[in-house]
C-alpha cells in the first residue's frame, strides 16, 4: 500500500480511513510506504507530529513494515527521523533531496542505527573545492 500525504490538509475523516488500510496491510504482512508532501517550514515538524499522533489514535502500532518518504527541504532530517521513529517504527526512512538537503545528515547517519537513505538527486556534489558538481540520475537505495 502506498499513500501521498498532505499533512497541512489531511483531516480527521482521511486519517481514520487511512489509519483503517495501514492496519490491515501491516496485519497482513505487507508494507506500506507514506509519502508526506511539504509543509511550511516553521510548522513542519508540529504537523508531523499531529498526523502520526492521530494514526497511533487511530490503532496504528509501530511496525517496521511502515516506511516514510520526505521531500528533503520540508523539515530537518533529524526531526523527521525521531518523530516517525518513535511515532511509527523501525521501518525505512527516505528523503527526496534537493538543493537543499542536509547532505552531511545523510553522510554521517548513513550506517547508523536509524539512517535515512537518499531517494533522488539532481546533482552529486563533494566537499572538494577542485571538482565541479555533476548532474546525476535517480539514487535509490540498495536493498
Amino acid at each position: 500500500m502506498s499513500a501521498h500525504i498532505d499533512p497541512v490538509t489531511c483531516m480527521q475523516e482521511q486519517t481514520v480511513e487511512l489509519a483503517s488500510s495501514i492496519r490491515s496491510a501491516v496485519a497482513c504482512g505487507g508494507t506500506v510506504s507514506l509519502t508526506i508532501s511539504a509543509a511550511p517550514p516553521n510548522e513542519a515538524v508540529t504537523l508531523l507530529e499531529r498526523f502520526c499522533a492521530m494514526l497511533v489514535a487511530q490503532g496504528v502500532k509501530p511496525s517496521s513494515s511502515i516506511s516514510c518518504v520526505l521531500h528533503g527541504s520540508c523539515m530537518p532530517l533529524r526531526s523527521f527521523v525521531l518523530v516517525t521513529r518513535c511515532l511509527l517504527g523501525d521501518g525505512p526512512r527516505y528523503v527526496i533531496c534537493d538543493e537543499r538537503t542536509d547532505w552531511r545528515y545523510l553522510w554521517r547517519h548513513r550506517k547508523g542505527r536509524w539512517s535515512v537513505w537518499p531517494a533522488y538527486a539532481n546533482f552529486v556534489t563533494t566537499t572538494c573545492g577542485l571538482l565541479d558538481d555533476e548532474r546525476a540520475d535517480a539514487i535509490v537505495p540498495p536493498t
